[in-house]
């Protein structure tokens, strides 16, 4: 085995000692080995040994700073148990704690087994900062993308049924009432508004069922009966076909028969095919 002289301790050691360096021709290696340049690296960074006025120091007495404390064992040793760093002159941990890191079951595998782990590991993905330009930009892609594509459709369907199913199975039953109550009132309201893009209408404000009984009660607007929140139906009092809005102003409450048999009249056409009537009696369905 090849070996070599110090400079400095005057010793002679192994290659394995010395630092190499590559240059296009030959391997040459340093002067010096590698425990005498770690002295000489503390004494040109000077750094540990004259520290700054106003810094605290991190041993009890002055003997003690020749010492410096490693971060993983937190025992005060001497400079020559680490090893040189060229950032900050000497490293932060001991080699007798760099050596166990090292033994452990990563590093000793082969670099074929440590190429395949890596492979395997998934990466952090990146976050980058949208604008809301091209936030506006990506939920138009993706709307196109869910109404023109149906295998992208079912995938976003079947994806939020298994996120929907997950949450009722964690629910008490009074927890699961109210989910499926809170449902039925969306879907009312989704349908609504589909049926009025259907029928061209100019304005559309979105609202649910329960916003109109707190706006009229429970009282049918044709009739004057009261009615079940099952019985209750919402009304366009100016039907969306004849020009009108989808909108709380233009909704009133009314019973299933009345709401059948207006149908997509106008409130005063309505009156003249009812004919001469008492408000609180039932009606007949024969014109």
């Amino acid at each position: 085995m090849e070996a070599k002289i110090c400079i400095d301790c005057g010793v002679e050691k192994p290659l394995k000692f010395f630092m190499p360096s590559k240059p296009k021709d030959k391997i040459y290696y340093n002067k010096r080995c590698s425990k005498c340049n770690t002295q000489l690296c503390y004494i040109r960074k000077n750094k540990r040994e004259q520290p700054k006025k106003n810094k605290v120091l991190l041993f009890c007495e002055e003997s003690c700073r020749d010492l410096k404390l490693c971060t993983k064992c937190k025992k005060p040793k001497p400079f020559n148990d680490f090893s040189a760093c060229r950032k900050f002159g000497l490293s932060y941990t001991c080699k007798v704690c760099c050596n166990e890191y090292s033994s452990s079951k990563y590093h000793s595998l082969s670099i074929e087994e440590k190429k395949i782990l890596n492979k395997n590991k998934k990466k952090p993905q990146k976050v980058y900062k949208q604008s809301p330009e091209s936030k506006r930009k990506a939920l138009i892609r993706h709307k196109e993308r869910y109404r023109t594509e149906p295998e992208f459709r079912e995938k976003i369907r079947n994806r939020e049924k298994l996120a929907r199913d997950k949450r009722i199975t964690l629910m008490d039953e009074d927890q699961r009432k109210q989910f499926f109550e809170k449902a039925l009132e969306s879907r009312r309201k989704h349908r609504m508004i589909r049926q009025a893009r259907e029928r061209n209408c100019d304005l559309i404000i979105p609202f649910s069922k329960a916003d109109i009984v707190k706006q009229d009660g429970l009282i049918c607007y044709l009739c004057g009966k009261s009615v079940t929140e099952k019985q209750a139906t919402i009304d366009h009092v100016l039907p969306i076909s004849r020009g009108g809005n989808h909108k709380p102003e233009n909704a009133k409450i009314a019973c299933r028969l009345c709401n059948i048999t207006k149908n997509a009249k106008t409130l005063t056409e309505y009156k003249k095919w009812r004919g001469d009537y008492d408000r609180f009696k039932p009606l007949s369905l024969s014109r």
